[in-house]
């Protein structure tokens, strides 16, 4: 499919004769087209039309074309600009240099000229969209997969008080219909019901708390109560599998990021490494959580005992789509996901290594995870 067919772009030219000359040009280019006559018309349809590049004169009424840009690279410093000029200006290309303008194109205008060079920025602005809606639907799966580890968690931890619930109205209902329910036996029962009531409205709470969807912007957190929450959602399978977590996590360090974001990502590497140990012939069945503040950033390793990732495939584990498990039901989405959340979504990093260390006494190899947030 043709480039240009793809964008939206923002003409903005004051003279009357050749914005009309080259819009005829530009409507059988261009999938979308909106013409602004100076650079204040221009900056409110920038708002407005919201453009994936603009082509601008310079000199022109009310706000030239370089104080439009100016505004508008003080707000986006990306976005793609391209102004048309005549010759002999080197004084107004220096200043066009200086606000960062993206293309320049001379007049009298070149037409395959001028679409070579919208074509060059097109391209990066439409792999920009892809690259965005690939990391949203990354999110998704990755919400959706921790959904369906909280809804089994709920139903683990509403089976016992449900089944007390069920007991003690049976209880009653028998005693009242052999006529020996008293008073303050009936007072008991229904104080057991109404506590246990409680405690699942608690427990809905608590996790409906862990899963509610970041606003747009980030928000300061505790890291602590952020991985208490994650590893409470791992807790049923944790307990399956016997596998106990250890942290080391200091009280009171927040950073300002993404919190639900960090929750996602800390979730699908801590299950990566409970899946690993169904193949590992690991005794101790151990994941450590680190949390380590420094200079300008906090630190956290996450790191099992399961004996550490093969050296032919540890450079590719984050790659899309790669993946162990063969005809398993992972995609290998997993920690491709869990790359972008901290290196797009919270511009962190994010790298993995083999370590050999020592834990009472013992001596153990596993794969460590090391995030880095500022």
């Amino acid at each position: 499919m043709d480039i240009l067919k793809q964008i939206k772009l923002l003409y903005v030219e004051d003279d009357d004769e050749i914005r009309e000359i080259f819009l005829k040009t530009l409507r059988r280019k261009i999938k979308k087209l909106e013409v602004a006559v100076d650079g204040e018309d221009g900056l409110q349809k920038y708002k407005t039309f919201k453009p994936d590049i603009i082509v601008s004169d310079i000199k022109m009424p009310k706000m030239d074309g370089l104080e439009m840009a100016r505004i508008i690279k003080e707000q986006d410093p990306s976005f793609p600009i391209i102004i048309t000029s005549a010759h002999g200006e080197a004084d107004v290309l220096l200043k066009a240099i200086e606000i960062g303008i993206n293309g320049y194109v001379l007049k009298p205008i070149d037409n395959q000229k001028l679409f070579r060079t919208v074509e060059q920025f097109a391209k990066s602005k439409i792999l920009e969209r892809e690259v965005e809606y690939k990391n949203k639907q990354l999110y998704i799966q990755s919400k959706n997969a921790a959904l369906g580890e909280l809804i089994e968690n709920i139903a683990h931890q509403w089976r016992q008080p449900l089944s007390v619930i069920s007991t003690t109205a049976g209880i009653m209902q028998l005693q009242n219909d052999m006529g020996i329910l008293e008073k303050n036996e009936t007072e008991k029962f229904l104080n057991t019901i109404i506590d246990v009531t409680q405690e699942l409205s608690q427990t809905i709470e608590y996790f409906r708390n862990a899963f509610i969807y970041d606003s747009p912007e980030k928000k300061e957190f505790n890291i602590k109560k952020v991985l208490e929450r994650t590893i409470s959602n791992l807790s049923l399978k944790l307990e399956n599998k016997g596998i106990k977590i250890i942290t080391q996590i200091p009280d009171n360090i927040r950073i300002k990021n993404y919190p639900n974001l960090f929750l996602q990502s800390i979730l699908s590497i801590l299950k990566n490494s409970v899946d690993i140990y169904d193949k590992s012939s690991a005794e101790d069945k151990l994941i450590f959580i680190e949390v380590e503040p420094e200079e300008n950033e906090t630190v956290i390793k996450v790191r099992d005992t399961a004996g550490g990732i093969d050296n032919s495939i540890i450079d590719k584990i984050f790659d899309p789509y790669f993946t162990t498990k063969h005809k398993a039901p992972g995609k290998g989405l997993g920690l491709y996901s869990v790359l972008q959340m901290i290196n797009n979504g919270m511009s962190g990093s994010i790298d993995v290594q083999n370590r050999s260390f020592k834990y009472k006494g013992e001596d153990y190899k596993g794969a460590e995870f090391i995030i880095k947030l500022k």
